[in-house]
């Protein structure tokens, strides 16, 4: 078990947690350290019942549900939580249903690179060159243009321009670095690796 993951579990089982803290715990627990996804979903399930105020299980059966291909489901939890925060959760959950419009029609506040990048990817789905060119221009010169050009270089290897895909790959992990993000440039190196 990652330390972490270890550290919420010690926190769970003392009195100082909270009943809303043993179950945010145990959800998390399940789907991020056993994988036991359907526990996962079980225990959002009743913390959503528990707590309905709260938006987190929500949240947390929002990507569960969209990692097993339930998107209907997955859009529904989106729906619900209604937190501008996850507004580029939304867009895709309605993308993945061939629901373009809708996605498109997803309130852009706040103006986050999250909600550009989730409609470029919606632009590559359609597709739709125009929208594509306009999020690309969104993200060009923002420390978050890195995000744009993986987009861009996944969208290349979709369509089997590898070499294309790895060049763009490269100039993304470029500026990841440049903004001491090398976790992000390793993972856009990463989708392109062994295209040698």
């Amino acid at each position: 078990v990652m330390p972490a993951v270890h550290d919420f579990l010690q926190d769970a089982r003392t009195d100082h947690a909270s009943e809303f803290e043993r179950l945010r715990i145990q959800a998390i627990y399940y789907r991020l350290a056993t994988g036991e996804l359907n526990r996962a979903i079980d225990t959002n399930l009743l913390l959503s019942r528990t707590y309905p105020r709260s938006r987190l299980a929500h949240n947390q059966l929002g990507g569960i549900y969209s990692n097993l291909g339930e998107w209907e489901k997955s859009l529904a939890e989106y729906q619900t939580v209604g937190d501008p925060s996850l507004y580029s959760a939304l867009i895709l959950a309605y993308a993945r249903l061939d629901r373009f419009d809708e996605a498109k029609s997803v309130p852009r506040t706040p103006d986050v690179a999250a909600i550009h990048r989730a409609l470029l990817r919606v632009a590559f789905m359609q597709p739709d060159p125009a929208t594509a060119t306009k999020e690309i221009e969104w993200f060009m010169g923002k420390p978050e243009e890195y995000q744009s050009l993986g987009e861009q270089s996944q969208n290349a290897l979709i369509h089997g321009e590898f070499k294309k895909a790895a060049a763009l790959a490269q100039q993304g992990a470029r500026l990841a670095e440049e903004h001491d993000l090398e976790g992000a440039a390793g993972q856009l190196l990463a989708q392109v690796a062994g295209m040698g």
